[in-house]
């Protein structure tokens, strides 16, 4: 009789009452296991809940069997909630980059002298103001005659393909342009066309989560 008092319960069950029969074991609640875990054999048997488990692989944590990343996520209360949270701060990021690359490209640009307006009041008592303002004057003015050709961006300006200008001179300036200069231009006004790669990623989580 003792011996069959000890007779231990299925994996998977339990028993809290004294007995030898297989009918007074109990199955363990199914809702205390998690999704990757399995029962344990325990030796004698499990007398009461929870029932003994271990995760199916050793790449997930106890108690839950989850992984770094789903532990991370539910410590934020969850994937909705941790969702929103990354969104907020990527947002957050993505204006703090682009303040910052307004900026670095408004102080890269090359400093030069402030266009003097027509009319504009020039003290008289400097007189090399006054012959510095007719050299800009004459420039604006021959520069008004120097323009032969009008260039627009190609591209529908998506993330993948921004708005970009050609390498190659169009044939109307080609005889009066040097070919590396115009590269150099080009690869100027395109760098400062083009996305950055994280503006992409942000727009794309953003479509995502929306």
């Amino acid at each position: 009789d003792f011996c069959g008092e000890m007779q231990e319960c299925p994996v998977g069950t339990y028993k809290n009452i004294t007995g030898s029969s297989n009918s007074l074991c109990s199955p363990c609640p199914a809702y205390e296991l998690p999704h990757r875990a399995i029962y344990m054999h325990i030796r004698g048997g499990v007398a009461e809940t929870p029932c003994p488990y271990k995760c199916v692989s050793d790449r997930y944590r106890m108690p839950h069997c989850f992984t770094a990343l789903e532990e991370l996520i539910y410590t934020f209360g969850g994937p909705w909630f941790f969702g929103l949270l990354l969104s907020g701060l990527l947002v957050l990021l993505a204006l703090v980059l682009s303040i910052a690359r307004m900026k670095f490209v408004g102080t890269d640009e090359f400093p030069g002298p402030a266009p003097t307006q027509h009319g504009s009041q020039i003290d008289h008592s400097f007189p090399f103001l006054e012959s510095l303002n007719e050299v800009l004057e004459t420039n604006r003015a021959e520069e008004s005659h120097c323009h032969v050709h009008r260039m627009f961006f190609m591209g529908p300006n998506t993330f993948s393909e921004p708005w970009h200008l050609p390498h190659t001179p169009p044939e109307q300036i080609t005889d009066i342009v040097y070919e590396d200069a115009f590269n150099k231009f080009v690869d100027e006004i395109n760098a400062l066309a083009a996305y950055q790669w994280w503006e992409g990623s942000i727009c794309s989580i953003l479509c995502i989560l929306s």
